[in-house]
């Protein structure tokens, strides 16, 4: 039988269990702004704010060093160094990773690849144009003149 593990009166998304399971990151509007928290899992008797200013869709990097989250207004990546020692949570550095420009309609529309280097994003096409592509035939007759 299914068991809630956050139960208040606010909203809580998006959970992420951290990859040595003893951590679960999610969102809450708790602050009366949408924030990432990390908790201990699986029962939930303490957390910590980890975004400021806003922020959701936490996910963990591999080895659980870092959580990163989009920031309130979707347009940048974000990571927040953290560290765990036994019961201990620490909040490190936070630092913007790099602009982006997310549908805010889809969902969680971005991923980590598991070796925390790269990012898949799913971002608005509309917003993006096509580099012009010029294409030269018979450019050895270009050369003779």
């Amino acid at each position: 039988m299914p068991v809630p593990i956050i139960q208040s009166e606010f909203f809580e998304v998006e959970p992420a269990v951290s990859p040595d399971g003893r951590w679960l990151a999610y969102s809450s509007n708790e602050s009366g702004e949408v924030e990432v928290y990390v908790t201990t899992f699986p029962r939930a008797d303490r957390k910590w704010q980890i975004s400021i200013g806003g922020g959701r869709e936490p996910t963990w990097t591999r080895n659980g060093d870092e959580i990163v989250f989009i920031n309130a207004t979707l347009d940048t990546l974000v990571a927040a160094e953290v560290r765990a020692a036994g019961d201990t949570f620490e909040v490190g550095s936070i630092s913007e990773l790099f602009p982006v420009d997310l549908r805010p309609d889809v969902g969680r529309d971005w991923h980590v690849t598991p070796d925390g280097e790269r990012f898949l994003l799913n971002s608005d096409p509309s917003v993006f144009t096509a580099p012009e592509l010029h294409l030269v035939i018979n450019w050895p007759a270009m050369l003779q003149d």
